[in-house]
Parts: C-alpha cells; structure tokens; sequence
C-alpha cells in the first residue's frame, strides 16, 4: 500500500508541469492541480498498481486538463488577457514610462511565447515544457508520459525547431533557416 503524503510531495510538480503545459495559464493549473490530487486522494487505495503509478496519475492529469478545458469553452467566459489590463496606465503615471513601457515590452513577449506554444502539438508542448520550464530529464519525461527516452528527444528536437521557426518569422529573422540541420 502506497503512503499519500511523499506520493504527493514526489509528484506534484511533474503534475503541475503536464497540466500547465495544456491549459498555459498558472491560476487555472494550480486549480486542476489541486482538483486532480483531490481526486487522487480519494481513489488512492483502490489503485491496483497493474501499471505505473505515474502513468497512472499522467493519464487523469491529462483528462482533467481537458475537461477543464472544454468545461471553459463550452461556458464561454474566457476573459483574454485580464493580466494587468487596466493597470498599465496606473503603472505608467506612477513609476514614469521606461518601467511601463518595459512592462508592455514584456506583456508582449510573454503573448509572442504562449501564442507560438499553443502551436505546438499537445505532446510537443508538455514535453518542451517539462523539459525547459521544469527542468525535468528526458528519463523523468518519459516515466511521465511512457514513452521511450528516445521518442522524447525526438518530441523535444521537433518542438523546439517549430518554436524557432515560429519565433523567428515573427521576427522577420530568416537566418535560422542558414543555420538549422
């Protein structure tokens, strides 16, 4: 019988991880997170331990994603970028224009990535993101996901060239296509 509490401290990161890397916003992560444990709690005891208990817990941090997901479409009250909307002219009068035009500045990069994220496939993005955001290894990667180690480095090699050849068309930079294998 498996202990709750080091299941939960061993995993919860990788968990946020997967989840983050499909819903790309950290609050509603953080929620379907902790909804997931929850619900792992509760079934906990009955896991018959027949396959890997990370691929167990991989498997309904995946369906809760996209339940949460479909659950936020099919209500039709997404709010874009609320993130700091009416705040920018209360930092710009306050702090004066350099902090508020780096703010902007940076609102815009981080909109550039998310967008160029969401073209990634479903596995490509959890993968990239595990990977780059996480820090997690390739062997990490796979036990979560059950996949070979040799089928992540594949994963992770396509995202990251469709992530450059999405930045850098937005860009305008063409150099990449000189220097890319």
């Amino acid at each position: 019988m498996l202990d709750f509490k080091p299941f939960y401290l061993k995993n919860v990161q990788k968990v946020f991880g997967v989840v983050y890397s499909y819903l790309l916003n950290q609050e509603d992560a953080e929620e379907v997170t902790q909804d997931i444990f929850l619900k792992v709690s509760e079934k906990f005891n009955t896991f018959r331990e027949e396959s890997n208990v990370s691929t167990w817990l991989y498997r309904i941090a995946v369906n809760q994603s996209l339940d949460f997901i479909r659950r936020k479409e099919r209500d039709k009250r997404v709010f874009q970028n609320t993130k700091n909307s009416g705040d920018i002219d209360l930092v710009a009068h306050i702090s004066g224009s350099n902090n508020a035009d780096l703010i902007i500045r940076r609102e815009e990069v981080d909109l550039i990535y998310q967008k160029a994220l969401e073209q990634l496939t479903e596995e490509q993005r959890a993968v990239f993101i595990m990977s780059n955001e996480l820090n997690l290894s390739n062997e990490e990667i796979s036990n979560i996901i059950d996949k070979p180690i040799g089928a992540i480095t594949t994963i992770k090699h396509r995202a990251i060239k469709k992530l450059k050849e999405i930045l850098f068309s937005k860009t305008g930079n063409n150099d990449n296509k000189k220097t890319s294998n």
